[in-house]
């Protein structure tokens, strides 16, 4: 199944309704149209890309009771990519954690123009709005385990790493990689320098780090490297999913600086009603 159909299987009933009122305002056929796009996913993909959407969402306060997560996401990384046109630098922590020019927004917008990547960073900021404490079957050797963890325990998913089997092994390089980027992406800020330092070295990805630009290195490192453990996964070589989780090894730097850029320029103000992650609350 393409990226553009795979569109359907994210957004719901009530999705494709609130595309439908905002985006088509020349006719009163709403319910009509709703029917049809169900089999055009082509064209519910050239609808996401209307700055409707933004202004919509971004003006109402109460819009995380409105649609999902996933279509929240979608249209702020588009809205996103439409910004980076007309960008020539980005900022980034330097020497001292002093923020620098850098010139990298090319690189950012590439990432945002396939559709494959820019899909799954809407999927996996949509997944850590429902975090909880999950339980997962393993194997070793004979035995069946069930092991409980927080998913957004780095630490936990680390020790978990260590004990399964290689058949269940796809699952935890892929989170480990979703996570690491999701930390670095969403909470790269002096506010939460001591949680996000904490998280690292207790999962001992970053145990000398001593700087906050070593911290997000080291989380940058640590991503690609479970990304790309998925990638060789025979899993992943049976579901065809090889190919974009190597490309999102090949490309943490760029999509770590699209979700610092997305949670600065358009998700702080609606960060508490769709994270309640601590970390992304310390020291507010």
């Amino acid at each position: 199944m393409n990226t553009t159909a795979l569109l359907l299987e994210h957004l719901s009933d009530r999705d494709i309704e609130f595309l439908v009122r905002t985006v088509v305002t020349r006719r009163s056929d709403h319910d009509h149209i709703c029917g049809l796009l169900r089999d055009k996913p082509d064209l519910i993909d050239i609808m996401l890309d209307d700055p409707q959407l933004y202004e919509r969402l971004a003006a109402d306060p109460d819009v995380a009771g409105k649609v999902s997560p996933y279509l929240f996401f979608s249209v702020l990384l588009r809205q996103l990519r439409r910004d980076l046109r007309h960008m020539t630098h980005t900022l980034d922590y330097g020497p001292g954690e002093a923020r620098v020019p850098v010139f990298d927004t090319a690189e950012l917008r590439a990432v945002l123009e396939d559709a494959s990547r820019r899909d799954y960073l809407a999927d996996l900021l949509a997944s850590f709005t429902r975090t909880q404490n999950e339980a997962m079957w393993l194997h070793a050797g004979e035995r069946v385990y069930r092991w409980r963890f927080s998913e957004l325990d780095l630490a936990a998913l680390e020790r978990l790493r260590g004990v399964v089997d290689l058949r269940d092994r796809f699952a935890v390089d892929r989170r480990i990689g979703d996570l690491t980027l999701f930390l670095a992406g969403t909470c790269a800020d002096p506010d939460n320098r001591k949680s996000l330092m904490d998280a690292v070295q207790q999962a001992r990805t970053a145990p000398q780090a001593t700087s906050f630009p070593e911290v997000l290195e080291a989380l940058e490192n640590r991503g690609r490297e479970a990304f790309l453990q998925a990638a060789q996964h025979p899993i992943a070589r049976a579901t065809g999913a090889d190919r974009l989780l190597a490309s999102l090894a090949e490309s943490m730097r760029p999509a770590r600086k699209i979700l610092n850029l997305l949670m600065e320029r358009h998700l702080e103000p609606f960060r508490k009603d769709w994270f309640k992650t601590p970390l992304l609350e310390a020291g507010r």
